[in-house]
């Protein structure tokens, strides 16, 4: 039997609790032995290919903004912005 733990983890006050979107089922596979009865079987998933994109996009971005030179912004003149609206 185990010890109970004094201690628990609980969000802070307001803090929203995220969960994963569930796996996409990409296949079934299952071991048969010669006389045919499975004897493992197992689901292939994978995460949703277009999250997985955005998440790997953004760690690149991540990644390298420090290094990527930055531009430098140019000022114009306030009566360059007046009569640059529409």
């Amino acid at each position: 039997m185990c010890a109970r733990s004094p201690f628990q983890q609980k969000p802070e006050h307001g803090e929203g609790v995220r969960s994963r979107p569930p796996p996409v089922v990409k296949g079934v596979s299952a071991l048969v032995d010669p006389d045919g009865n499975e004897s493992v079987k197992w689901i292939k998933t994978s995460q949703d290919a277009e999250r997985t994109r955005r998440v790997q996009q953004r760690a690149v971005v991540e990644g390298f903004k420090d290094e990527l030179p930055r531009r430098r912004s140019r000022s114009i003149s306030r009566a360059a912005a007046a009569t640059s609206i529409c």
